[in-house]
């Protein structure tokens, strides 16, 4: 059972065709991202208004409204949920 969740979990794959060199996994990961390279892993990961690059976001909601921010590491439910 394990094994079909994690391969569910990787065909779950949302890019933003906008840009490059990115990855985002999860619902809604990465919907507001417009700049690149970027990886977010969790539901709603920089999803809204990221122009920032160089960023990780490890959690739900982790760098949600990311702003101009860019070299950023979140990991956890909501860490740097309002970062500027």
């Amino acid at each position: 059972m394990k094994k079909i969740l994690l391969s569910i979990l990787i065909v779950i794959v949302i890019s933003n065709c906008s840009t490059e060199q990115n990855y985002f996994a999860g619902t809604s990961a990465g919907t507001g991202n417009t700049d690149s390279p970027n990886t977010g892993i969790g539901y709603d990961t920089l999803a809204s208004g990221n122009s920032g690059y160089e960023n990780v976001a490890v959690g739900t909601s982790a760098l949600f409204m990311n702003g101009v921010g860019y070299k950023n590491t979140a990991i956890g439910c909501n860490a740097m949920y309002y970062n500027t």
